[in-house]
Formats: structure tokens, sequence, C-alpha cells
């Protein structure tokens, strides 16, 4: 098959990507599914660690995540709860190791107080937004307009808060640089979860894991969808 027999043509095959044409082949229509790459899952990418799984991107799923909990079902795909004994290791500009327990910040007090402040204003922004239609914000076009990093660029005064909110929000949990979205795009996943802090509760964002690595979604989607996608 080629793009000129689909009804559809699918960009990217990231599980969104690959659910819509999923959703359009059992609908009845003819889908081609084009990615740039040459493997499927975007931000999904599992990798092997001393003979186990592992993953380099998206990895977790909440307990409140129905629709990916219909989706593993669907796919024949088991989760398990996520492992998160231990510290906490952070990195710092200047190339220094800190380890700490998870429920503190490895910040002098000038800094800690800068993180503070700017997480409250997130929260703030995200207690705005219905976490369902973020587009429908009064300021939701100026909110996409601006990148993560523009946002703490402007915001956030200390260097080393800056860092470790961008560590947390854009490389812990977007999985992707700071500059590559928006904040309103950083906005909506916080007000999914309900706060900064819910994003990492072992029991509500880090929750669950998938046996295997998260990558088998997209793969298996892949599979079922045969030579429709053109990696």
């Amino acid at each position: 098959m080629n793009e000129r027999d689909a009804d559809v043509v699918v960009i990217g095959a990231g599980v969104a990507g690959l659910v819509a044409a999923s959703d359009l082949v059992a609908a009845g229509r003819e889908v081609v599914v084009l990615e740039a790459r040459d493997r499927v899952g975007g931000r999904l990418l599992n990798t092997e660690i001393g003979g186990e799984p592992n993953e380099l991107g998206g990895q977790w799923i909440a307990p409140y995540q129905s629709e990916m909990h219909a989706l593993l079902a669907e796919l024949g795909l088991e989760s398990f709860h996520a492992y998160r004994e231990g510290d906490s290791l952070y990195i710092d500009p200047a190339g220094e190791l800190h380890r700490y327990a998870a429920d503190t910040e490895p910040l002098p007090a000038t800094a800690a107080a800068d993180y503070a402040r700017a997480v409250a204003k997130l929260d703030a922004l995200c207690a705005e937004l219905d976490p369902e239609a973020p587009w429908e914000h009064p300021l939701a076009t100026e909110l996409d307009g601006i990148t993560f990093e523009q946002w703490l660029a402007a915001e956030v005064d200390d260097t080393l808060a800056r860092d470790f909110l961008r560590s947390n929000m854009a490389g812990g949990y977007m999985t992707k640089p700071a500059d590559s979205f928006s904040l309103l795009g950083a906005a909506a996943t916080v007000a999914g979860a309900g706060s900064v802090a819910n994003l990492f509760e072992p029991d509500l964002c880090l929750h669950s894991r998938i046996v295997g690595g998260s990558q088998l979604i997209p793969l298996r989607l892949a599979e079922r969808l045969g030579d429709r996608v053109v990696v």
C-alpha cells in the first residue's frame, strides 16, 4: 500500500498517531501512518540494561489514566507498581552530584525559596485550566506562544532553582527539552495531575510501569496496523 490508497494520512507514529490510525481503521477508513524516524514510539523508547528492559523516555502510568489502562488491556500488556525506594540524584549546572531524599530538594535556602515561588506560580496557573480543554483558557493563545524555557527565564531568577525545575518538568516528566513545549502544554499536564508535587507522587503519576517496557505499547499498535505504518 502507498499514500495514494489512503483516505487519511497520519503524521507521526507515537502513541497518539497510532491510536488515531487504529480508530480510523476501526471506522472503516484506510490509513497510512508516516514516521520520520526508523522506529515507532515517539517519546517511548525501550533499551536494555543488564539484560532487563528499561525506558529512555516516558514510562509511568497513573491509576486515574483510564484510557491508557483500557489500551493496555486491549493490547494484552501488564503493569507493575514502580520501584520508588532509595535516594534521588541531581547533577547541578556545575556538574556536582547531589544525593537527596525524594521528599526534599537539594537546594540552598535562597534557591529553594525561589523554586517554591516558581512552583506556586505554576500551580496557580494550572488551577485556572480545565485539563480536558486547556485551549479554552482566555489566555490560551498567549500561553501556547511561550515555551516553558522562556517562562523559566522570565519567572525564576535563581539559576539553581531554574535548573532544578527544568530538570524535573522537562527532563524528568515531559522527557523533552524545555524549549520544545509551550507553557500551556506544561500547565495542562500539571493541571491533569492537580499540582506540580503530584507529578512525582509515587501513588499518582509515578504509580505504574509496563512489564517489558513502555515502547511495547506503540510496537503492539504498529504490529496490528501492519504495512499501514511507514518508517
